[in-house]
C-alpha cells in the first residue's frame, strides 16, 4: 500500500502575520527616512578645505548608495506586503524557516 503523499503547504496565519509585517515596514521606513535626512544634511553644508572637500565627495557618496538601498527597500516592501495580503498558503518547509527566523 502506498501511503498519501503528505501535504506540502501549510495556510498562511494572516494575524500572526500582520504585527511583523507592520514590524518590518516600520523599520524599513525608518532605513529610508534616515537616507532622506542624510542627503539632506549633506546637500545643504557647504564646507571649504582639501579634508573638508574630501569628507563632502565620501558622504556624497555614501548617500548616493543609502538612496538606491532605498529604492530597493521602497520596492521590496511593496512585494512583501503584496505578497503576505495575497497568498493563502505557504510552503511547509518556508513556514519552518520563516518560524525558526532563518
Amino acid at each position: 500500500m502506498v501511503s498519501p503523499m503528505p501535504d506540502k503547504t501549510v495556510k498562511m496565519d494572516k494575524g500572526s502575520i500582520n504585527p511583523k509585517l507592520d514590524k518590518l515596514i516600520s523599520s524599513l521606513d525608518n532605513f529610508d527616512n534616515i537616507n532622506k535626512k542624510m542627503g539632506t544634511i549633506v546637500g545643504s553644508q557647504e564646507i571649504s578645505g582639501e579634508a573638508a572637500d574630501a569628507l563632502s565627495e565620501s558622504l556624497l557618496v555614501l548617500v548616493s548608495y543609502g538612496e538606491q538601498y532605498s529604492l530597493v527597500i521602497r520596492n521590496l516592501k511593496e512585494v512583501i506586503v503584496d505578497y503576505c495580503r495575497s497568498v493563502e498558503e505557504i510552503d511547509k518547509t518556508a513556514a519552518n524557516a520563516v518560524s525558526k527566523g532563518v
